[in-house]
This record gives structure tokens, sequence and C-alpha cells, in this order.
């Protein structure tokens, strides 16, 4: 019995050294979140915030307004009018 017990116990520290491994790999190789979604809403609301006292339209929505959104042309076709 007491075989059996180092036997399951060397297990469970094996296989929690194992998940510990995996999870901080995890972290330690995708902790760059500079470039992300996330990442990329601090950098508008900065921007925005920079940005107080002049004319704009600010878009709301999810990821779908950000990506489907030209603001480039948005830009150029506002100036044209």
């Amino acid at each position: 019995m007491n075989r059996f017990l180092k036997n399951i116990l060397l297990k469970l520290i094996i296989l929690l050294f194992f998940i510990s491994l995996i999870v901080g790999g995890a972290f330690y190789f995708n902790y760059n979140h500079k470039i992300d979604y996330p990442a990329a809403i601090i950098n508008k609301y900065q921007r925005l915030d920079s940005l107080k006292k002049t004319a704009k339209i600010i878009i709301c929505g999810g990821s779908s307004s950000s990506y489907s959104i030209d603001s480039e042309l948005l830009e150029k076709t506002l100036k044209n009018l």
C-alpha cells in the first residue's frame, strides 16, 4: 500500500510539473500583446484622447467595424465634401 501511494504521488507531481510547464510556456511565448486586437484598442483610445479639439467621426462597433471600414477612403471622401 505504501508503494502504491508513493507511485501515485510521483505521477501526480510529474503531471503537475508538465501542466505548469505547458501553462508557463504558453504565457512566455504568447505574451507579446503589442500586436493583438486589445492592444490596438488601447492605441486607438490614446489617439482619440490626443485629438480632443479636432473634428472627428467616431465609429463604435465590434471587430468588424475596425476590419471592414476603410478609414483612409472615408477621410478622403469627407475632405472632398
